[in-house]
Parts: C-alpha cells; structure tokens; sequence
C-alpha cells in the first residue's frame, strides 16, 4: 500500500461512471442500511446540515491518519497532497460535475444554499476520496467512500446526510496503541447514511 495506483483509481472511477450513476435519484433505496431523502428540500436540509460534515471530516481524518501510521510520516507528508491531486484529475477527465448538476436541476435542487455548500463540488469530491481509497488499496472497513459513497452511487442514487449521534474524534480506546486498533464504527459511531 505504499504507492497510489492511478490505473486501479481510474477503473474505479470509469466503472462507476458507466454504472446507474445518479439513475436512480428520488427513487425507493435499495436497503434498510441507509435512510431516504424524499423532496428536494430534505436533500438541502440534510446535505448542509453540520453533522454530515463532521461524520465526512471524521471518516477521512481516520484514513489520513491510518495510512500515516502505515506508511510512515515522512513517507506521508512528501506524497499525500500529490496523490490527491492525482485522484482529483483522475476524476476530472470524466467530467462528473456535469452530470450531477443536470440532475440535480431535473430535480430542482439548488447546487449552491444559504450557508455555501456547493453541493457539485461536494459529490465530485467524495468520488475524489472514492478514488483515492481505491487507488492505495484501502479495504472497505476502513473507507467511508467505499463503503458508504460508492456503494450510493453505484446504485444511482447520492449520498446527502446521516442521521445518528455526532462522530467522536479519532481516538485509541484503552488497550488500543494504534489507529490500526480501530475501525471506521469507533471513529463515526452509530448512524447511517441518508440518501436521495
């Protein structure tokens, strides 16, 4: 897990792309696994609402900090921000925005709101972090993107809350020296993603 796959990346974003990505928006969700925004007004709601943002933030310190304590933090600190770069422009070529803003206006819900959540850029990113976690062959267990967003959009809908208590900062329980002791669970708590 020491160097980002750009081609194990892309296939992920380029398989994604060619699936039922963002078909099958404001339709019934395919498990009890995550909770359905029904209107427009839900999905803004709940997209600007500060604890998805908290829960996203949660879930990507952990990975941050797991592959640094794996990989080293010299390793980490020199490669990091060049591999987010590079699953950025991975994603770029296929020209998600838009698409995700055709639907989201054939549903009349607003890209930008009140308190300035662009919620394009938010959707581009988590394929982003989709591709990242992809590319330096996190597992699922450890991947909010994988587990959660990519599993959404697979199934053509996207991810837009998450009901639950606010997530706790990542921390080693007793008895536990390490982040590779922990799980996403420990970092996000109990909760489940809410999807339209």
């Amino acid at each position: 897990m020491h160097e980002f796959d750009r081609e194990k990346a892309t296939n992920s974003i380029e398989k994604l792309m060619g699936s039922a990505f963002l078909q099958s928006m404001g339709k019934p969700v395919w498990t009890d696994e995550v909770v359905q925004a029904k209107t427009a007004k839900q999905v803004v709601k709940r997209s600007d609402a500060p604890m998805y943002g908290q829960v996203c933030l949660a879930a990507s310190n952990f990975q941050a900090n797991l592959m640094r304590e794996k990989l080293g933090k010299d390793w980490f600190n020199r490669r990091w921000n060049a591999n987010v770069r590079a699953a950025d422009a991975i994603v770029s070529k296929f020209r998600p925005a838009k698409k995700i803003r055709q639907q989201l206006d054939a549903f009349d819900i607003p890209v930008k709101f009140e308190i300035g959540t662009d919620l394009v850029f938010r959707l581009t990113k988590d394929l982003m972090m989709i591709a990242l976690s992809r590319g330096y062959g996190i597992p699922p267990r450890n991947s909010f993107a994988i587990s959660r967003f990519e599993r959404c959009f697979k199934k053509g809908h996207i991810p837009c809350g998450w009901t639950g208590r606010l997530p706790s900062l990542p921390k080693t329980p007793p008895g536990v020296s390490s982040y590779s002791g922990l799980s996403l669970d420990d970092v996000i708590g109990e909760g489940k993603l809410i999807v339209f």
